[in-house]
């Protein structure tokens, strides 16, 4: 019986020891370059014209997007459906930040089952976005640059 005593004793202590060590660390932050992504937040409406490409023909798409930082603020998520040429198209697109890159990795989903992954750099007021997508059985290199008169 003092054999139990000792081991439940034991566990008590070591089980405050643990619960002392994780309310005294601070929960991690995320890193400051995240809230350059912060002006993106909210309900959107767009209007764009596509040049034609292996991605589709050439034509004028509106659409709507909502965006939210997510998981405590280290990823900037957008869920978007846009009306043109290509017909109706869903999707989302999940932002993040590698502080050792220095950059945004970028992902987005469609609805038609295409992924496209790249990153973003931030350079003052201009987004520049290059990565993978794919397109009838082809990869390609894309491209976009981003100016946003409302980042500092």
């Amino acid at each position: 019986m003092q054999r139990f005593h000792v081991l439940l004793f034991t566990l008590v202590a070591f089980s405050a020891t643990v619960i002392q060590a994780q309310q005294s660390t601070p929960a991690p932050q995320p890193d400051p370059a995240l809230q350059r992504l912060v002006v993106y937040v909210g309900q959107w409406t767009y209007k764009l014209e596509y040049q034609p490409g292996p991605f589709g023909l050439a034509g004028k798409a509106s659409g709507s997007a909502v965006s939210e930082m997510i998981l405590g603020g280290y990823f900037l998520h957008f869920q978007w459906r846009e009306h043109g040429v290509a017909g109706e198209l869903e999707g989302l697109d999940v932002l993040g930040y590698d502080p050792q890159n220095k950059n945004y990795p970028v992902s987005w989903y469609q609805n038609d089952g295409s992924l496209t992954f790249g990153t973003c750099v931030n350079t003052g007021r201009t987004f520049q976005y290059s990565g993978k997508a794919a397109a009838g059985g082809k990869q390609y290199f894309t491209r976009v640059t981003k100016r946003s008169p409302r980042i500092s």
